[in-house]
């Protein structure tokens, strides 16, 4: 759960929604200044989701009035060319509910729209309402697009599955500390790791390795929030011991199966290649897709095994064995 200040224009203002209903499934969102009697009508819930193969947030209505209702934006275009932004009821059109959060500092971030209609357009205050609010649009145009993000409870809603906390987690502090766990079928239980042997000079193999007291410090990831190509993401970087510092990633590594390695890479070596999707399937599995460049897509799987302690990690498009559990540390 969050509260959304604007910085400049209306700066102090938080987002909320109308009261006033603009028709049967919305109201319009609006920028308004603090009052006690606004505490609760401030706050949103914070989604993760994927849809159409991206990675995206979505805005919620937390609590009180017009609770559940998704901030979004259609074509409500203005003689400046902005458009008016929403507060819709769910899954009218999904893939407008979609947001990427670039990040500006400490929790001040760009709020872009990541899909579908106005793709791109950022979130600014827009003409003054009243004395006490303005109107929230898009604008392609206004670089007055800064919002403070204040994470009011990201780890203890309770509507909220723990996959969700564990991204906002990663948006809300710049990183997450993370074990990924096979959940099930092959390899079930076993841990992602880094190999100790270098396949080169910037880069060694991942594997899913049996769980050893040994291994522990040797298990942790980053997960960590990031935009690249006007896309959001998250990446895996290995946190601690061995490796420190190196990403997860995958190149041209095929497999007669047709299945691709995935390496722990020295980082920036190729950007996109650190990019993942999380999907969240049920209460603490993911799945964990390719986002962008080669073999986006394909998803994260255990591939053959190495020896009796360890599978190698693949990339796969015919697997439906893809089922990882994520454990905050």
């Amino acid at each position: 759960s969050s509260g959304i200040n604007a910085e400049y224009g209306g700066a102090g203002y938080y987002l909320i929604a109308h009261s006033d209903r603009r028709n049967s499934q919305s109201v319009w969102a609006l920028s308004h200044r603090d009052r006690p009697t606004d505490q609760e009508d401030q706050k949103w819930n914070v989604l993760v989701d994927s849809v159409d193969g991206q990675q995206c947030f979505k805005l919620q209505k937390a609590v009180r009035r017009n609770r559940g209702l998704m901030l979004t934006a259609h074509t409500n275009e203005r003689e400046n060319g902005n458009i008016r932004t929403l507060v819709h009821s769910q899954n009218h059109n999904i893939p407008d509910e979609c947001w990427s959060f670039h990040s500006r500092g400490d929790n001040i971030f760009r709020i872009v729209k990541a899909m579908n209609r106005n793709k791109g357009m950022h979130l600014v205050n827009s003409e003054e309402r009243n004395s006490e609010s303005y109107w929230v649009d898009l604008s392609s145009t206004n670089e007055d697009f800064l919002w403070e993000v204040e994470f009011v409870s990201p780890l203890v809603l309770p509507a909220t599955p723990a996959p969700q906390s564990i991204m906002i987690k990663a948006l809300n502090e710049g990183s997450a500390v993370v074990k990924i766990k096979k959940a099930s079928g092959v390899g079930a239980g076993y841990y992602l790791i880094a190999h100790s042997d270098r396949r080169n000079s910037q880069s060694v193999w991942a594997l899913s390795h049996r769980d050893r007291p040994t291994d522990q410090e040797d298990q942790k990831w980053n997960v960590l929030v990031d935009s690249v190509d006007g896309q959001q993401c998250f990446k895996l970087q290995k946190a601690v011991r061995r490796n420190r510092g190196l990403m997860l990633t995958a190149h041209t590594n095929e497999r007669e199966n047709g299945n691709i390695r995935t390496l722990v890479h020295s980082q920036n070596h190729n950007i996109p290649d650190e990019c993942w999707i999380f999907t969240p399937q049920g209460v603490d599995n993911f799945k964990i897709a390719k986002a962008l460049n080669r073999n986006q897509g394909m998803y994260l799987v255990n591939g053959e095994q190495r020896n009796s302690e360890s599978y190698w990690v693949d990339l796969s498009s015919t697997s439906d064995d893809f089922l990882w559990e994520i454990q905050l540390q």
